[in-house]
This record gives structure tokens, sequence and C-alpha cells, in this order.
């Protein structure tokens, strides 16, 4: 074998084998089943607890899953990626709750949960085990929040040993608490939370929820089965500033025109928690003078159903009610702080279960008018009531021991 062949033959295989040893490396690379998924601009996660009956009864969570795969269509992804934990219907009956991401080619299941019985979607276990499957099957610069489900606003359950009536979500008829979930998710940073359940824009929660986003969305009363129109809203959702406002104003505009046959009508808000300090000191600044409250709740604006125990008032009338005559500079100080908080709020004349809305300040409260009101479903285990509330002095009896 002459010299020019056995250098060509060295050089073959020389290639070949840079070539095996590129393909090694290459498992490790992107298109890798086994590397790290890339880092995307935003993440959003609809946590979805349908096993209630908005999914057996209604498909609510199948309908509004396709609302999504139309509203990521044209590129609305905007590099983002939209996931979704599907608690669904009868989980304990073989049907157990998946992580889907939303594409435009379709669904994509990223995980199956177990299907166990004993295992619920509003159990801090599970919430965190699913935020921790977010930020590691699609890592984002940035995450966004949707909670849907029933809720009830900061109503807090029958008695200390009570685990089955909470403040948001219904897993085959177990819920958890305000608080809890607050302290569930601590440490979760998001760009937005949008409660896309009834009863959630009080100042109860959204105090509770303030140090977890700049920026929440929710209804102050109930809200229909439909919920928010996610064809509408997924794109403002991933803009590279998402805008809250028009999601809130989506949603509005999508049961005042009407086109679907709602005549029960829509009331959300837009809440900035960054001045949520300043509201609260405005309304201690009102309370803390206050020893003994006119009957007024009769006459104050009711945001859930008038035949139900009404634990959900207007905040504004609430405060007018006490102040308007004694501390009218303080009332004028304390709007003020309130239309810093309320950057959006839009309502129908007509609400849910007969409500007619003669005022609407888009934030709701307990209208506390006796010292042993502060106890009832533990609204004195709230943040609001310790930071707030409790500085009248007529609430002084009704101190926790």
């Amino acid at each position: 074998m002459n010299k020019y062949i056995l250098n060509l033959l060295l050089l073959l295989t020389t290639l070949v084998l840079s070539s095996a040893s590129s393909c090694s490396h290459d498992d490790d690379g992107p298109d890798s089943p086994d590397a790290p998924p890339a880092t995307v601009s935003r993440t959003v996660l609809v946590y979805m607890v349908a096993d209630n009956t908005l999914g057996t009864n209604f498909g609510s969570d199948d309908e509004d899953i396709t609302e999504m795969l139309e509203g990521v269509k044209g590129g609305a992804l905007n590099g983002g990626r939209l996931i979704v934990y599907h608690n669904r219907p009868k989980t304990a009956q073989g049907n157990p709750p998946q992580m889907l991401e939303i594409t435009e080619q379709g669904l994509k299941v990223l995980k199956t949960y177990p299907d166990d019985a004993s295992i619920y979607s509003v159990d801090p276990a599970r919430i965190r085990e699913v935020m921790a499957d977010m930020k590691r099957l699609a890592p984002a610069e940035d995450y966004g929040l949707v909670l849907w489900s029933h809720a009830n606003g900061w109503l807090g359950p029958t008695s200390p040993s009570d685990d089955r009536y909470r403040a948001f979500g219904d897993d085959r008829g177990y819920h958890i608490t305000v608080q809890t979930l607050a302290k569930t998710l601590e440490g979760e940073q998001f760009s937005f939370i949008y409660f896309d359940c009834c009863l959630m824009g009080c100042v109860e929660v959204i105090y509770e929820m303030r140090g977890l986003t700049p920026c929440i969305v929710a209804s102050p009363t109930e809200l229909s089965i439909d919920g928010m129109p996610y064809d509408r809203n997924v794109p403002e959702m991933f803009l590279a500033e998402p805008d809250v406002v028009q999601m809130a104003e989506n949603t509005y505009k999508y049961y005042e025109d009407d086109v679907n046959g709602y005549d029960e009508g829509c009331q959300i808000a837009v809440y900035d928690t960054r001045t949520l300090d300043a509201l609260a000191a405005a309304t201690r600044d009102i309370l803390v003078n206050v020893k003994e409250f006119p009957e007024m709740v009769d006459y104050i604006q009711r945001y859930n159903r008038p035949y139900e125990a009404t634990y959900i008032y207007d905040m504004d009338n609430y405060m007018e009610l006490i102040a308007r005559v004694d501390y009218p500079e303080q009332l004028e100080a304390w709007r003020k702080a309130w239309r810093n908080t309320v950057v959006y709020g839009a309502a129908t004349r007509n609400g849910i279960g007969g409500l007619y809305f003669d005022r609407y300040c888009g934030l709701g409260v307990m209208a506390i008018d006796s010292h042993a009101e502060a106890t009832w479903r533990g609204y004195n285990t709230l943040q609001w009531w310790k930071d707030v509330a409790s500085v009248a002095p007529v609430f002084k009896a009704a101190d926790p021991k």
C-alpha cells in the first residue's frame, strides 16, 4: 500500500471517529429527550381544579381548554408556554390529574399524576409539587398564574376541625383556606394572578395574597360558569408586559355584549397589590376611632347572594357609612388609596342570584358591625383582621386569646 493511500485511510478513519464523537455529545443537546427544556420568556400555569360540578355537570374545563387551543393560534404565545394542571372530573375513578401543554399543534401531556383517591388538588403538597413541575418542565424568566375552580372569597371553615368548606377550589368536596393557599405559594412570584372563580375580589383575599404578585384580577361577586374567555385573553397574557386590564375588560365585554345569551352580567376588577399597605393604613385611620357602628348593614351594597349569609359588601359603601359624618377627611384619604388599588373595575347592573348593583367600587369587604361577628367563619384568623380591622375599639372584645 503506497503512502498516499495510507494517509487517505487514516484521514477517513479520523473523520468517522470525529463524527461518532460529535454524535455522542448531541445526546445532551437541545433535541435530546434527556436535555433540560429551554428557558422561555414567560410560562403561564392554569391550575384547574375541575373534579366538581364545573367539570362533571357542565364540562367547563374541556370548554376552556378548547378556548385555550384557539387562543394560542397565530403565534399568540410569543415564545412563551401555556401549561394546564388539569384535575379532571372523577379523578378517583381512573381519570388521574395531568399536566398539559397548550400548543398551536394541539395538546401535549407533560406528566400524569398518581391516580390516588386520597390525594386532593387543594392539598398544599400537591400544589407545591405542581409548582416545582412547572419550573422543571417549562422553565421561564417570568410566570403567570390562573386559579380555576369554585371559590367563596375569604370564607373559612364552619369550625376549626372542618376541612371541607374552605375558600378556594373544590376537589370532591375539599377546599383550601386563602391563608393556607398564600402560605403554600410563599416564595413564588407571578407577574399576575387571575382568579377564574367566584368572590375572590375582596380586600381580605387580595391582602392575604399580596406578597405573591403585583397584580390580581378577580371578581368580587359570583362569576358565570363560563368564566374567563380564554380565546380572547391568552394573547394578552403573553405580551412583553401582560395586559391585565385588557384581560378584565375582555371578560367583562364577553358578558356585557350578551352574545351568548347571558342575562346575569359580570362584575370584575384589577388590583394593584403594591398599594395595599397605603389602603390598610387609610382604613386603620378610620376604624381606630370607631367605638360603635351605626345600624347599617341592611343599607350596604351586597356582593354575594342576598338570600344567603352576606359576607362580602361594597367596601366604599361600608367606609362611607362609617366615616362620612364624623371623619370626612379620613374618608377622602381612604378613597384616594382605594382608587390607587382598584386600577380597573366594571360591572353590569344585574348579577347572579338576583343581585342588582346600585353602586360598585370593585372591592369587597366583610361589613362587620359588632364584635361577635369577628369570630364568624374564622374571620379573626385573616391577616386583614390582624393588621387592620381589629384596631377598632368596638372589636376589642373579639381579639383572639
